[in-house]
């Protein structure tokens, strides 16, 4: 079975609140993202959006009324699925999401990324399916990607160990870190790019982020 690709997403940013839904050449952010994760090659043709449960109606009517068209076209198999764990149990909130879809594995991509590299993460993914890891991934400078390109491929056999065994809160919201930064048994790739694109930033966290990207995309539509 190929991986799902689950975005993970939700309204309560620390630096730039309500930043998904924020208008980005007449779709909300949140929709680039989505768009762009459907043309990575190698996944199941559903995409999965994880929400924290209390933020599902606002997330789905602002995608339903844009031009995305939730459910429809190209944003046809896109579901949003909301999960009760707190908001800061992204870990959960992918385990459950990974469980109501029955994915073998999860390709992880996070709701800041309208400049998502399908190309890149599409590497990612091939490199995961050659079956001799249980994670793969581009993140870090080492890696030499852009930052908001990022693309992470986790097994379900590896997801469900992380649910049952990390109690820390800083790897359970950040949902990877403990594979990247303790000790374990799991077989682990990285994919490096082959040029040093590490210094690009393409991920929106605050408002001049959000202006760089929203002035490229709106070039590119007019």
């Amino acid at each position: 079975m190929r991986p799902t690709v689950i975005v993970q997403a939700h309204l309560g940013s620390r630096r730039l609140p309500r930043k998904i839904l924020m208008g980005v050449a007449g779709r909300p952010l949140l929709a680039h993202v989505v768009t762009r994760a459907r043309q990575i090659r190698g996944v199941s043709p559903w995409v999965v959006i994880a929400v924290p449960e209390p933020d599902v109606y606002e997330i789905a009517n602002a995608l339903w009324h844009s031009s995305a068209r939730l459910g429809s076209g190209p944003f046809r198999n896109v579901v949003i699925f909301g999960s009760s764990r707190p908001d800061g149990d992204v870990l959960g909130r992918y385990v459950d999401a990974a469980t109501f879809i029955d994915a073998s594995a999860v390709v992880r991509i996070t709701s800041d990324c309208p400049m998502l590299s399908p190309g890149a993460s599409s590497l990612v993914v091939a490199r995961f399916l050659q079956g001799d890891v249980g994670y793969c991934s581009n993140v870090g400078v080492e890696n030499g990607w852009p930052d908001g390109w990022d693309t992470e491929v986790v097994s379900w056999d590896v997801l469900r160990h992380m649910d049952s065994t990390i109690t820390d809160p800083y790897h359970r919201e950040h949902v990877t870190t403990w594979l990247r930064m303790t000790a374990h048994d799991f077989r682990v790739a990285n994919v490096k790019s082959p040029v040093d694109r590490s210094r690009e930033k393409w991920s929106v966290d605050c408002e001049e982020d959000l202006a760089k990207v929203r002035e490229l995309l709106e070039r590119r539509a007019a």
